[in-house]
């Protein structure tokens, strides 16, 4: 314990003693400029000779390889201008022919399809419903994306009276295509199946997307009457009419309706129209008897 503490009293009086001698040492060293030193001076000036030597011929390298590298540059740049030429025009040979082909190929599927929806007709004319439905679906296996075709089935299945594959059918179309005929046929499978309600929501639809057709304010002015609502019917025939004035079944429909409506005069004025329309409509008398009675 004694022996450490003396240690360390040593150990405190050798630092203060280095301390001391240090610092009156310091300002002198601070007044010692290396620069002011002969031996220094000469180091600098050989460095400074060997720096400009260095930096000179590093220029002349780079200008004989300016001179000797320009043909071997410019040699290399027209063989790599020709290898691009090269490939460009095989590139564009390949697209020529790549687009040719895909034309053609188009062109022989097109080919394929007409051949198919051709022998679908046949076959529906003849009411071989089945035949023509698969007709239609090898169609569609070339081009699924095909709605016409879809509709060709729709309608297939639809005059076949498969209303339930024709309901499926449109409704997968209108997923797509807001199609105002394909609204109209689903119309007529709701009013078919006595859905009245939607039958109606459809003709509306089908409506909005074309509003000038006669057949469709026809087919909505059937299903107001089917409905008891005899206004809004009488407006829908009164539409259909305004677009084909001189259409005999619409001036039927019209007649008919004016008489469930008891508008005598309305009668009188549509049975006139239609005469003029269908003179030789043997229903006249009756529905003349028909308004008497009103």
């Amino acid at each position: 314990m004694f022996l450490n503490i003396i240690l360390i009293l040593v150990i405190i009086v050798g630092s203060a003693g280095i301390l001391s001698i240090t610092s009156k040492k310091i300002p002198q060293l601070k007044r010692v400029d290396p620069k002011n030193i002969p031996e220094s001076k000469q180091t600098q000036t050989k460095k400074y000779i060997l720096e400009k030597k260095f930096k000179n011929d590093i220029d002349l390298f780079k200008k004989k390889i300016i001179v000797f590298g320009k043909p071997i540059f410019s040699t290399i740049y027209k063989y790599l201008k020709n290898i691009y030429q090269e490939i460009y025009k095989l590139e564009k040979k390949y697209k020529n022919k790549l687009i040719r082909s895909q034309f053609e190929d188009k062109i022989s599927q097109e080919d394929k399809i007409n051949k198919y929806l051709e022998r679908a007709e046949e076959f529906k004319n003849n009411k071989e419903w089945s035949s023509a439905e698969n007709e239609y679906i090898q169609a569609l296996k070339l081009d699924m994306r095909n709605f016409d075709i879809y509709k060709k089935l729709g309608n297939l299945y639809f005059q076949s009276k498969d209303y339930k594959k024709a309901k499926e059918t449109y409704e997968y179309i209108i997923k797509t295509e807001n199609d105002d005929t394909i609204y109209n046929k689903l119309g007529e499978i709701s009013t078919q199946k006595g859905d009245l309600k939607q039958a109606l929501l459809n003709y509306n639809k089908s409506i909005e997307i074309k509003n000038n057709n006669p057949i469709y304010h026809y087919n909505l002015a059937d299903i107001n009457l089917r409905l008891d609502k005899l206004e809004e019917s009488l407006e829908s025939i009164k539409k259909a009419l305004n677009i084909e004035p001189e259409n005999p079944k619409f001036l039927d429909f019209l007649m008919d309706l004016s008489i469930i409506m008891g508008d005598k005069d309305l009668a009188n004025k549509t049975l006139n129209e239609l005469m003029v329309v269908n003179p030789n409509n043997k229903k006249i008398a009756e529905i003349r008897r028909k308004i008497d009675n009103i």
